[in-house]
Order: structure tokens, then C-alpha cells, then sequence
């Protein structure tokens, strides 16, 4: 139960990097030519089912179909955390919330 609390937090954290200032959340893309949508932090969440992971992509200045993501995280999600998974809950946890005050700034 405690990891499952974990993942909702994670993915209630990553919605909230994505949202704009009308509680919608964002699409972003940046495209260098075009300033179609807004730039800034993307976020990818994705469960692996095959390997029951969740792994969390972010961009910090936007997705471009030509570059890696600057951080990626994956969580297990078929067995207790050990002290390196709950080191990498804590770094993504830290690195979301610094993207959601940043953007408060900004918005």
C-alpha cells in the first residue's frame, strides 16, 4: 500500500508540472521554428506492464522528438523499494517540486 501511495504522489506531481494557470494541463512541445505551445518542463509517465515499472520522463524545457530526456526515473512496482528505489523517489520527488515553484514564478 505505501508504494501505491508513492506512485499517486508521483503522478499527482507530474500532473501538476504540466498544468497552466487555469488548472488545465498543458500540452507542450517545443518547436524551435514555431512557438506553437508554450515551452516548458514536459513530463512523460509510463507504466510498464510487461515488468510492472512506472517509469517518469522529464524535459525540462520542453519535449522535442530529437533529444533524451534531461531525467528519467523507474520504480518497481512488484516488490518493496529498496534504499536506492526510495533515493530515486525522493531525487524525482525533489526535481518535480522545483519545476512546479519555477513555473509559479513564471506564470
Amino acid at each position: 500500500m505505501i508504494i501505491n501511495n508513492k506512485v499517486e504522489y508521483l503522478f499527482s506531481l507530474c500532473l501538476k508540472v504540466q498544468e497552466n494557470r487555469n488548472g488545465l494541463i498543458d500540452a507542450r512541445i517545443r518547436d524551435d521554428e514555431e512557438e506553437k505551445y508554450k515551452n516548458g518542463p514536459t513530463v512523460f509517465i509510463e507504466f510498464l506492464g510487461h515488468v510492472s515499472v512506472l517509469e517518469i520522463r522529464i524535459y525540462k524545457n520542453g519535449w522535442h522528438a530529437e533529444e533524451y530526456a534531461d531525467d528519467k526515473f523507474e520504480f518497481p512496482l512488484d516488490k518493496y523499494w529498496s534504499t536506492t528505489d526510495m533515493d530515486r523517489f525522493l531525487e524525482c520527488e525533489k526535481l518535480l517540486n522545483e519545476l512546479i515553484e519555477l513555473q509559479k514564478g513564471e506564470i
